[in-house]
């Protein structure tokens, strides 16, 4: 079952989130740097995050759009069971990556940085 308030669990922010606010446009860039995931979302579901550390949704206090929202957090690894869990996935893809010689994985991210960055 996934990690969400629908399963009981508490769920954590990932220590893998970067996250990039853009004010100006109410919104924000979330980056996991483990799972390769981004996603640009509106500053609400960004609070979502600071909501779950702070483990409001224990029990299942969570509407049904925000239990959505957490499910696609925790779908791209920007929510996690727990810190161990977060090393774990760590120790998988190091393993993964140390073992097959045969690709080479790089992230990068393309365009001005006022895309990125909001300086307004």
């Amino acid at each position: 079952m996934p990690i969400t308030p629908r399963s009981g669990t508490h769920v954590h922010p990932s220590q893998f989130n970067l996250r990039v606010p853009l004010p100006t446009r109410g919104e924000e860039f979330l980056f996991n740097t483990l799972t390769d995931a981004q996603l640009l979302v509106s500053s609400d579901v960004a609070a979502l995050l600071d909501r779950a550390a702070a483990g409001e949704f224990v029990g299942g206090r969570a509407t049904d759009d925000e239990i959505e929202a957490l499910d696609t957090l925790a779908e791209n690894g920007f929510l996690v069971e727990s810190r161990e869990a977060d090393r774990q996935a760590l120790d998988r893809f190091l393993g993964a990556v140390k073992s097959d010689t045969a690709e080479l994985n790089v992230t990068l991210l393309t365009g001005p940085v006022e895309t990125l960055v909001d300086t307004g």
